[in-house]
Formats: structure tokens, C-alpha cells, sequence
């Protein structure tokens, strides 16, 4: 019983079952360390088909971008050549107005003339011969009056077609502009409608591949084929990168190009507004002038009828005289009644000029303060679009950043995936292979890699390489999964920016209508302006004419 040589037989086969619970506990904790390497393989697997998704997203992203820039260059284009044909017109409405501003001061000297020449006022005899001047003159005169008229009126007729003309094409033009944004809004919702479908038949793609990678992880048998395609999305996703890095930089130069174009509208849009401005100012001269004109045939023609009755009279007076029926006149009573009807000519005037007066300050208040209201309404208008386009700046800053912060992640990634393979091929290579003489336990099939042939002496006598490190792996996991929700967030931020940059456009275009309602407000409210003038005008001269009627009754006596 106390055989030494069955008692060193048990000690060594005590200490051989130690070896193979031991060796039993460092199988199963490598079993244990595979399978968590297998899942974050599956996990990194996962984050690796959403990069790609958000690459396609941003593929999408940058071709909408790129149409809508080659949109804003040809609507650029349009807006050129339009500036081009209105500067011409307002070019040639200048040279029509210059012309008409000869022909009225031709017609203002030969007016001179006529008020030069002096009329006969005593009652004197008069032969024929100077009568039948004074005859030729006056019909000479209201010829010439006529002839005035009518070129004005014609003048003024083609003002006006020229200016319904260019009101039409206006409208023409923001037709146009509204039937092309209807087209884009158009693109735009087919463009989402197919990334939609896109989006669908990916998802599809990823339950397949999820399918059979559920497959694969119960067969728990790698093979060839599957390392094959783990190299070949390695493959994919180098060409992935290196397609984000030209996308990248295209959207960089695109984004200068952008810069640039935007200079340049805003420089097209002040010298837009600068033409307008002049047409308007010319415009407006034009119309002053006219009406300028208008008052000055009114007097012509009041002086003509005078002159009418005046020749009238003295033309039956001297017929009485030349038949010898005419008596001589009682000049008290002529001065007497010249004398009550000027004073009754002049009071009424007077109240006439006061009413008038009173009317045309009582409208000069009122329409004062609505042009204070329309513009502190401008003033406001023009604060609103200023922060609009502050705003858009700011959020093209922001989605800029936010470019740059995808840049870094995405290369933050590439340095995880790195590392992350680094780990991989360590936990392979500290991976025991199992004896063919071993029984297997009792535990279910666990996955392991491929049997290795037997190391050799020189690797033998190497140091043991450093176990993997599980909480690195779970670190880097964590940081993967925190880029990924970074990434996702960007991209929602990006859409929120693209959707305020549309309601800002919106915002812009309904202000800019606003905007021209105003200024047709501000245009009428000129015309009614001259009208007021030109009454006040009336009545001054109402009142010189009167003085003058004065003057010569007193002359008369």
C-alpha cells in the first residue's frame, strides 16, 4: 500500500489534473475573449455599413449642392442680361426726354415773344392793316399753341406706353422666376423621393446581410470565403475614404465658388438697384417737366382768350366809331365797375387761395406722415433681411465647422479602425491551438479560429507577447459609438440649416415684394404731390392775374 512508486504515479497524476483545470480555465476565458472580440468585429461591422450610408448621404447632398449652384449661375446669367436690356431702355427714354426738353424750350423762347409784344389798351382808331396783324398774330399764336399741345400730349403718351411696356416686362421676368423656383421645388422632391428608395433598397441590403451573418455565426465555421469578403470590404472602405477626401475637397472649392458668386450677385444687385434708381429719378423729372409744361399752356391759352375778347372789344368799338354811332364813354363809371369787379376778382381769390391753402397743408400733413410710416415699414424691412442674411452667414460658419469637425472623426475613425485591427491580429496570434487527443467539454461549440501548425524552436524561445486588453477595446468601441452619434447629429443639424436656408429664401423674396409695393406707393404718392403743386401754382396765378387786370384799368383811366 505505501508503494513509493504509486505514490509519485498519483502526485503526477494530481498534478496533471491541476495542469488540465487549468489549462480548461484559460480555454474558456480565451473562448470568452473571442466571442467579445467577435461582437465588437459584428458592432465595428455595423458602424462601418453606416459610415457608408452617411457617405452616400453626402454624395446626395453634394449633387442637390452642385445643382442648385449651376441654378443660381444661370438665374445669375438671366439677371445680367436682363441689367443690360433696362439700362439700354432707360438710355433711350433719357435721349427721348432730352429732345422733348428742346423742343418745349423752343417753344418757351417763341412764348416770350409772344408776352414780349406789346397790346394795344387805350381805345384809339386803329387802321386795318395793323387790325389784321393783330389777327394773324393771334391765329399764328394758337396754332403754335395747338401744335404745343399736341406734342406734349403725345410726349406724354409715350411715357407712359414706355413705362407700361417696362411694368409688363417685369411681371414677365418674375413669371419666369417663379415658374423655374417651381421647377427646382419640383427636382428637389423627385430628388428626395429617390433617395427614399435608395434608403429602402439599403436597408433591404443590410437585412440580407444581417441574415447571413446570423447564418455564419451559427455555423461558427470561418472559411475562405468569409475572409475574403472581410478583405474585400476592407478593400471597400479604403475607397470610401478616398472618395470622402475628393468629395471633401470638392465641396471646399465649391464652397469658394459659392463665395465668389455671391460677391458678385450682391455686386449685380447694387448696381440693379442703382439703374433703378435712375429711371425712377428721371421718371419723376419727366413728369415735373410735363407738368410744368402743362401749367404753362394753360396760361398761353388764358392770355390768348383775353387777348380774344380784348381785340373783340376794340374791334366793335372801332366799327361804332368808324359809323359815328359810338358816345363818348363815361370813364367814372367804367373805372367804378373795373374797380368792384377787380376787388370781387381778388376776394374771391383770396378765399379760393385760403381753402386751398388750408386743404393742401391739412393733405401735406396727412400724406407726410404716411410716407414716415412706409418708411420706418422699409426701415424695418431692410433690419429683417440684414439679420436674415447674418443668420445664413452664421449657419453657412456653422455647417463649415461642422465639416471640418466630420474631418477630423472621420480620421479619428480611421486611427480606431487601425488600432482596433492592431488588437484583432494580437488576440489571434495569443490564441492556443487546441490538441487532436483532447476530449471536448461539455460546453457548447465555441468559434475559434483555424488549427496552426506547431511553432517553431526560434519562436519557442521568445518572450510570451502581452495579453489583448479588454478595456482598450471597450474604450475604443465607446469612442466609435460616440463619433457615430456626433456624425448622426451633424447630419441633423445640416438638414435644419438647409431647411432655415429655404425659409430665409422665402422670407427675402416675400420682403422684396413688400418692398416693391411700397415704392408703387411712393410713386403715386409723387403724383398726387405734383397735383397739389400744380393747383397751389393755378391759384397764385389766379391772384397775378387779377393784380395785372388791376394794373391795366388803372392804366385805362
Amino acid at each position: 500500500m505505501n508503494d513509493p512508486h504509486l505514490a509519485g504515479i498519483q502526485a503526477s497524476l494530481l498534478e496533471k489534473d491541476n495542469k488540465l483545470k487549468q489549462l480548461k480555465e484559460q480555454l474558456s476565458s480565451l473562448t470568452e475573449e473571442f466571442e467579445s472580440n467577435w461582437n465588437q468585429i459584428a458592432e465595428k461591422d455595423n458602424q462601418i455599413e453606416q459610415l457608408k450610408n452617411q457617405i452616400a448621404s453626402a454624395k446626395a447632398e453634394f449633387e442637390t449642392q452642385q445643382a442648385a449652384v449651376e441654378s443660381s449661375n444661370y438665374l445669375l446669367k438671366q439677371a445680367s442680361e436682363r441689367l443690360t436690356n433696362l439700362t439700354s431702355k432707360v438710355t433711350s427714354i433719357q435721349d427721348n426726354m432730352h429732345n422733348l426738353q428742346m423742343e418745349i424750350n423752343k417753344y418757351d423762347f417763341q412764348i416770350k415773344k409772344l408776352n414780349e409784344t406789346p397790346l394795344p389798351t387805350a381805345v384809339i382808331p386803329i387802321q386795318d392793316d395793323e387790325l389784321t396783324e393783330l389777327q394773324e398774330q393771334v391765329k399764328d399764336a394758337e396754332s403754335r399753341f395747338y401744335q404745343v399741345k399736341a406734342l406734349v400730349q403725345q410726349v406724354g403718351q409715350e411715357c407712359k406706353n414706355q413705362i407700361l411696356r417696362l411694368n409688363e416686362e417685369i411681371r414677365a421676368e418674375t413669371d419666369e422666376i417663379n415658374c423655374e423656383y417651381a421647377a427646382l421645388q419640383q427636382k428637389n422632391t423627385e430628388l428626395t423621393q429617390s433617395i427614399k428608395e435608395v434608403e429602402n433598397a439599403r436597408k433591404i441590403e443590410l437585412a440580407r446581410i444581417d441574415a447571413e451573418r446570423e447564418q455564419l455565426e451559427k455555423s461558427k465555421i470561418p472559411t475562405e470565403q468569409y475572409e475574403n469578403q472581410i478583405a474585400q470590404l476592407k478593400k471597400e472602405i479604403h475607397e470610401l475614404d478616398l472618395h470622402i477626401m475628393d468629395l471633401e475637397t470638392k465641396i471646399e472649392n465649391e464652397q469658394k465658388a459659392e463665395k465668389v458668386r455671391q460677391e458678385t450677385a450682391e455686386k449685380l444687385q447694387q448696381q440693379i438697384d442703382e439703374k433703378r434708381k435712375l429711371s425712377a429719378e428721371s421718371i419723376k423729372n419727366s413728369k415735373n417737366i410735363l407738368a410744368t409744361q402743362n401749367k404753362e399752356l394753360h396760361k398761353l391759352k388764358s392770355l390768348i382768350e383775353k387777348q380774344n375778347e380784348t381785340n373783340e372789344r376794340l374791334k366793335a368799338e372801332l366799327d361804332a366809331l368808324q359809323r359815328g354811332e359810338a358816345q363818348k364813354p363815361d370813364f367814372d363809371l367804367i373805372f367804378e365797375q373795373d374797380k368792384n369787379e377787380i376787388q370781387r376778382r381778388f376776394e374771391a381769390a383770396m378765399r379760393k387761395e385760403m381753402k386751398a391753402q388750408e386743404k393742401i397743408g391739412a393733405q401735406q400733413r396727412e400724406i407726410d406722415a404716411q410716407i414716415q410710416k412706409k418708411k420706418q415699414t422699409i426701415n424695418q424691412y431692410n433690419q429683417v433681411i440684414s439679420d436674415c442674411l447674418q443668420e445664413a452667414r452664421k449657419m453657412a460658419q456653422t455647417a463649415h465647422e461642422r465639416r471640418q469637425k466630420c474631418k477630423i472623426l472621420s480620421a479619428q475613425l480611421k486611427q480606431l479602425q487601425g488600432e482596433y485591427e492592431a488588437l484583432q491580429a494580437k488576440a489571434n496570434q495569443n490564441m492556443p491551438s487546441q490538441p487532436a487527443n483532447s476530449k471536448a467539454p461539455s460546453s457548447p461549440v465555441i468559434k475559434l479560429p483555424a488549427p496552426k501548425s506547431p511553432p517553431r524552436k526560434s519562436e519557442q524561445k521568445k518572450p510570451p507577447k502581452r495579453p489583448v486588453d479588454l478595456s482598450e477595446v471597450e474604450q475604443l468601441s465607446n469612442e466609435l459609438d460616440k463619433y457615430g452619434k456626433e456624425l448622426s447629429a451633424a447630419e441633423e443639424e445640416m438638414k435644419q440649416l438647409k431647411n432655415e436656408e429655404e425659409s430665409i429664401y422665402k422670407e427675402i423674396v416675400r420682403l422684396k415684394k413688400e418692398n416693391a409695393e411700397l415704392e408703387q406707393g411712393l410713386e403715386r404718392y409723387d403724383e398726387v404731390f405734383q397735383y397739389h403743386k400744380i393747383l397751389k401754382q393755378e391759384s397764385a396765378s389766379a391772384v397775378s392775374n387779377d393784380k395785372t387786370s388791376k394794373s391795366t384799368s388803372g392804366k385805362r383811366k
